[in-house]
C-alpha cells in the first residue's frame, strides 16, 4: 500500500512538473513558471543557495560519511525554500543530502534512490 502511494505521488509530481517552462518577463532574470498556477519545482535551500530537482537519479552509492545534513522543514510547493535545510516538497522531510559534482543529491526514497539537485540560475 505504501509503495502504491509513493508511486502515485511520484507520477503526480512528474505530470505536474513536466509543464514547467522558462520565461523572461519584467526583468533580465530567468524565472521558472509552471503551467499549474503557483506551483514550483521541488527545491532545497542549502548554504543560502536554492537547488532545484533535475529529475536525474544517481545510481552511485553515497557513503554515510558524505551526508552533510538532513532536510529540517517544509514550505508549500507554491513557495521557494527560504532557509537552509528547507524544502518545498513534503516527501523530502527528514531526507539526507550530500554534495555531489555540480550540485547536491537528496535521498528521494527507496524506489528512486538519490536524486540530483542543481543550483537555481
Amino acid at each position: 500500500m505504501k509503495k502504491a502511494i509513493t508511486t502515485s505521488l511520484l507520477l503526480m509530481s512528474i505530470f505536474i512538473f513536466t509543464g514547467c517552462v522558462l520565461e523572461n518577463k519584467d526583468s533580465d532574470e530567468t524565472v521558472l513558471t509552471p503551467d499549474s498556477p503557483n506551483t514550483l519545482p521541488p527545491s532545497v535551500m542549502l548554504n543560502d543557495i536554492i537547488y532545484i530537482n533535475s529529475g536525474i537519479n544517481i545510481s552511485d552509492e553515497i557513503e554515510e560519511s558524505k551526508i552533510i545534513g538532513y532536510i529540517t522543514s517544509v514550505v508549500p510547493l507554491t513557495e521557494w525554500p527560504a532557509k537552509n535545510g528547507e524544502t518545498n516538497f513534503a516527501q523530502l522531510k527528514d531526507a539526507p543530502y550530500a554534495e555531489y559534482e555540480d550540485g547536491i543529491v537528496v535521498w528521494w526514497g527507496y524506489d528512486v534512490g538519490w536524486r540530483l539537485f542543481r543550483p537555481r540560475d
